[in-house]
């Protein structure tokens, strides 16, 4: 469905736009009842229940914007869901996936993080990009993953009785971790802890996404509630990268 007169957060064009999906909608499968809703649970509403069915949209994309991210999102589901071929290797914590498309994996993450950042559903209202949301734009405009240490991201398994807890979307919130500015998002089985802006000096640079299409996936603690509640800091904590 499209809705002309507004412009297209991407490109800035003013054309119809898709009711387009923040959180790709796959990854809210497994969070689906039987007559296909899922629960969102917000920062401060206590036990208010708040129930949808096609995972979160709103009208932000024209249809070339949206199917241009949907390549970045199906290459990454591949490699999330199967049907990618790449090479796993067990390390001590966690373990390394190599042979990853690093142009391909790097903008489906921007893409998320971007448009988290510009989204005005209040589930995002907590992604706070400021200036690095024009940076994102056009780094995605131009199809540009930028370096390594460019809004690198650290995946972070999240297991319950040794299965990744893929039926699980948290609200992606701002903090600052160590004097870092970063983005958490908990989905598809595992937290994603953006830096906002280059980091190749950080603590965590090792853990990025590097341009030879490595990436390391650590593994996190097993006690679901409270590693969702503090996960950046106990990440930190656990894995002695203060």
């Amino acid at each position: 469905m499209v809705k002309a007169g507004e412009a297209c957060r991407l490109c800035l064009r003013t054309l119809p736009l898709r009711n387009s999906h923040i959180i790709p909608e796959w990854l809210y499968r497994p969070l689906y009842d039987e007559i296909h809703r899922y629960r969102v649970l917000q920062a401060g509403k206590g036990d208010r229940k708040i129930f949808g069915q096609k995972g979160i949209r709103e009208r932000m994309l024209c249809q070339s914007c949206e199917t241009n991210l949907s390549v970045y999102e199906g290459y990454a589901r591949g490699v999330l869901a199967g049907g990618v071929e790449i090479e796993i290797q067990k390390l001590e914590g966690g373990i390394a996936v190599c042979g990853l498309d690093y142009a391909k994996f790097k903008l489906f993450q921007l893409s998320v993080l971007w448009r988290a950042g510009v989204a005005r559903n209040s589930f995002f209202s907590r992604v706070e990009l400021g200036s690095h949301s024009e940076t994102l734009r056009q780094m995605l405009r131009a199809g540009d993953p930028g370096a390594g240490g460019d809004y690198g991201c650290i995946l972070v398994s999240v297991l319950a009785e040794s299965q990744l807890v893929t039926d699980l979307i948290t609200q992606p919130t701002s903090e600052v971790v160590n004097g870092w500015p970063m983005v958490r998002f908990l989905f598809g089985g595992h937290a994603w802890l953006f830096l906002l802006g280059q980091g190749n000096s950080h603590p965590f640079a090792k853990l990025f996404l590097d341009t030879t299409g490595r990436l390391e996936i650590r593994q996190g603690g097993k006690a679901v509630e409270g590693y969702v509640r503090g996960l950046a800091k106990t990440f930190v904590l656990e894995n002695g990268l203060a």
